[in-house]
């Protein structure tokens, strides 16, 4: 896949098969609209998908904003889609005040050759969002593409599958739900770093994993999850929280207890996927208090994976 940063870089030559929106969690509703721009790629044409490199809202309100996928993420996942560009294009002001109509002639046509457009039924562009579908219809004719409007997804209840409905119950620490509607399962991607070693001296070894700050996490507590470690993936039981009970950090981090796995990782670049919230995280008397629950936290993990393989 190739990954293009720079505006003054984005010309393809091919012609091309686009998709836009913020993509952020890649959930089952930007899964529809991948799936159609890779189904006009088998047909001949160059998939691409056109994001930005800064989330908007951040630009805008000069503050963080927690998403779903890190950057780091978004690309992982992009990667194994087989899609063949990613547009990350820089949301500048130059973008900002772009009207609808000037986007889709110098940035859709003239920079990447777009003979189809694959959108959501809700999607918005162009200075002040003035832009939509009806518009975007009403160009195809002018610019020579052809348009596809993707309905919105939705679960059992019918609502809307959306990344904001997706981070409000991950802020519940619904993960079960979470994964549903991504349609896979949540993950943190980070590199793994030396702590303190105070879970070593209990029995329980555990992977200080960093965790971007931009990156939307669940509530501080114990999960069982996955780890991949140089493309193989391990049970594990995974803890998201400031470790209270030993110094009550300021910034939450991951701590990742891996079953039957003993190598050295620091430096490494790993993903881990939650399933299933165990506990919330709590303050413990004593370290013997706290292994005692280790050992409880372990063998939840343990059987709900002897469970899954049934």
């Amino acid at each position: 896949m190739n990954i293009i940063r720079d505006a003054d870089k984005v010309n393809i030559k091919e012609k091309t098969a686009v998709t836009l929106g913020k993509f952020d969690g890649l959930h089952k509703g930007h899964q529809k609209l991948l799936s159609r721009v890779l189904e006009y790629k088998n047909k001949g044409l160059t998939s691409v998908v056109f994001t930005f490199l800064d989330y908007p809202l951040s630009v805008l309100s000069g503050t963080i904003q927690k998403v779903l996928l890190t950057e780091e993420e978004k690309e992982e996942l992009l990667r194994q889609t087989g899609v063949d560009y990613l547009i990350e294009y820089p949301f500048d002001y130059t973008l900002m005040t772009m009207e609808p109509e000037q986007f889709v002639k110098e940035i859709l046509i003239d920079k990447l050759n777009c003979h189809v457009i694959v959108v959501g039924s809700d999607f918005r562009f162009g200075y002040k969002r003035k832009g939509d579908v009806t518009l975007l219809k009403k160009l195809s004719t002018k610019y020579n593409y052809q348009l596809e409007v993707i309905e919105k997804e939705t679960d059992e209840l019918e609502n809307e599958v959306s990344s904001t409905y997706i981070r409000s119950e991950l802020e519940k620490g619904n993960i079960q739900v979470v994964n549903k509607l991504l349609g896979g399962t949540y993950f943190i991607m980070g590199e793994v770093v030396h702590g303190m070693k105070l879970a070593r001296t209990l029995g329980y070894p555990t992977m200080n994993i960093t965790i971007e700050k931009e990156k939307k996490i669940p509530p501080n507590g114990v999960y069982v999850a996955t780890i991949e470690i140089d493309g193989k993936i391990y049970e594990a039981v995974a803890n998201i929280g400031k470790k209270p009970t030993v110094c009550n950090d300021i910034q939450p981090i991951l701590e990742v207890h891996v079953f039957n796995y003993s190598q050295d990782t620091y430096g490494k670049t790993v993903i881990v996927k939650l399933y299933s919230f165990v506990r919330g995280e709590k303050k413990f008397h004593s370290v013997e208090k706290l292994k005692a629950q280790m050992e409880q936290d372990v063998a939840y993990a343990k059987e709900y994976f002897r469970k899954v393989k049934q």
